[in-house]
């Protein structure tokens, strides 16, 4: 941003803006928003045409968007999003919270001893502008600790872009998990002891999801897109993996599929190995549950059933007697659901107030873990 309005920006006090800006009715101050040392933003003014600025806010999430009005009020919006992990008996009871920080997307250890999750500030203004370098991790915790865990018990992986959706291999070697490293789009693997780095395994990736490991430890399961014409589709990809050594064995390919409406976002195993459980976005709101051979073919309709919530996620019991998933109940909450994997009517499994996303099964089928989410946009108004 450059003051006076038209002069060249240069130098170490040229103000870094971020969103729209505002100026007083009478020409004599600039209102702006600019990082702070976190990565988010405050909302500052300077007087005009020169003057030291001045910081009018210190939140903890995102204050951008000034407006002023007649009087001299500033109105201005703030970022309100807060997640995190809990985990629910898998036919109901009480929501017991796993971690008190901030987040999301929680996968099992091959024991249930563990949950891996994504975890960090997602999502702030400036991480947009400078996409895909985006403050998430990875991170595990204990899933039986007497309380919340305030930080993760380890962190899996740390990268300056976004790492998301890991999942341990069946031996438990290796992990594998999503990133936009190094400028792609893609699956990663990486030793589960972090004995060394992670690297790609697939390439050309676009809107990627989160892989998942086959129980027989021999295939990884995702969703991306690809352009079909028009528009980028959501389809199913597969790619062999040895997962004694970690080295692929048949690069990823898409699984053909008939019978589906609409765009694969995410995606499990069935018990088993060759069959693969995915999630369809069929139209607005419209959601539905498939199962697909692992080399393709006609896919079976499990359920749909409407929702607005997009990438909400499935789990899979171990014996495939029914699935997890995300959808509105009466309450006006998004609440865990479970139904029969030959079909039928749902039952609901979480009733408190609170929504949420993404739930996965634990391995023995006893529960089942999830986000909690709260995502609301505030207004705030500054009295002159």
């Amino acid at each position: 941003m450059s003051v006076p309005c038209g002069t060249p920006a240069s130098g170490s006090t040229v103000p870094e803006a971020y969103g729209p800006i505002a100026f007083s009715l009478d020409g004599t101050r600039l209102y702006y928003a600019s990082p702070n040392a976190r990565g988010t933003l405050d909302l500052w003014v300077r007087p005009l045409p020169a003057g030291a600025a001045v910081r009018l806010t210190s939140f903890a999430r995102d204050t951008y968007g000034p407006s002023v009005g007649r009087y001299g009020r500033v109105l201005f919006g703030v970022q309100d999003y807060r997640t995190f992990i809990a985990v629910v008996p898998s036919d109901s009871g009480t929501v017991r919270q796993v971690t008190s920080f901030q987040s999301e997307t929680p996968t099992w250890s091959r024991d249930d001893k563990r949950i891996g999750f994504t975890y960090g500030s997602w999502r702030r203004v400036i991480d947009d502008l400078h996409y895909p370098d985006i403050a998430q991790d990875l991170g595990v915790v204990n899933v039986d600790a007497e309380t919340p865990a305030a930080a993760p018990q380890a962190v899996i992986r740390a990268s300056s872009s976004e790492d998301q959706g890991l999942d341990w291999s069946p031996n438990g070697k290796w992990i594998v998990l999503h990133s936009h490293a190094n400028g792609l789009d893609d699956v990663w693997i990486q030793p589960a002891d972090g004995s060394a780095p992670a690297k790609s395994i697939t390439t050309g990736g676009t809107e990627t999801g989160w892989p998942r490991w086959s129980p027989d430890g021999a295939w990884i399961a995702y969703g991306t897109e690809v352009n079909d014409g028009t528009r980028l589709r959501g389809v199913l990809f597969t790619v062999g993996i040895d997962s004694s050594s970690g080295v692929v064995t048949r690069e990823a390919r898409r699984v053909p599929i008939d019978g589906v409406r609409g765009d694969i976002d995410q995606v499990e195993w069935a018990p088993g190995s060759d069959s693969i459980v995915f999630t369809a976005a069929e139209a607005h709101d419209q959601r539905a549950i498939y199962v697909v051979a692992r080399d393709g073919g006609p896919a079976r309709l499990i359920h749909r059933f409407a929702s607005e919530q997009q990438f909400s996620g499935v789990g899979v019991s171990p014996d495939f007697k029914w699935v997890a998933f995300i959808a509105p109940a009466n309450d006006g909450h998004f609440q865990v659901f479970r139904v029969s994997s030959t079909g039928g009517t749902p039952m609901q499994v979480t009733f408190d107030p609170t929504d949420k996303t993404q739930p996965a099964v634990s391995r023995d089928g006893t529960r089942i873990a999830f986000t909690v989410f709260s995502y609301r946009m505030q207004f705030w108004v500054i009295e002159p």
